[in-house]
């Protein structure tokens, strides 16, 4: 699904998804965008009081397979920080996957914890989840 705003066009690639501790790969192919949108939601009173519970981030990193579906390959993971103001991330394909026309990138996702994640798990009001819409800039 794609949408037009005031700064340009724009294809989802996940809309309010609330992001596990496990890698998820979104199967809309992220091949030819190098400019990421990510908006967060979430209890803002709740996420700024440092107090008042266990914040997460958000990690990004590219698959690459071709057609047939025989090849994966991983590529570095980038840090996404759940913020009210959506955050922009430039994350370029590499080029040496993409100059063959198939080879294909999904964006793989997952939360992580700042703090003990083991100890959130035992202690789930501490836990302030979030949800999150990825969106890749098309023009």
């Amino acid at each position: 699904m794609s949408f037009t705003d005031a700064y340009g066009t724009w294809e989802v690639i996940a809309s309010s998804y609330q992001p596990s501790q496990e890698w998820i790969i979104h199967s809309s192919p992220v091949t030819q965008y190098s400019l990421l949108r990510f908006r967060f939601l979430t209890d803002w009173e709740r996420w700024t009081n440092p107090y008042d519970g266990y914040r997460s981030m958000l990690l990004i990193r590219g698959h690459y397979s071709n057609n047939s579906g025989n090849s994966d390959w991983i590529t570095g993971q980038r840090t996404v920080y759940v913020t009210e103001e959506p955050q922009l991330i430039n994350y370029p394909p590499v080029q040496e996957f993409t100059d063959n026309p198939s080879v294909i990138r999904r964006l793989g996702v997952r939360r992580r914890f700042f703090k003990n994640a083991t100890w959130i798990e035992n202690h789930p009001t501490m836990d302030l989840k979030f949800d999150v819409t990825i969106e890749a800039f098309v023009s």
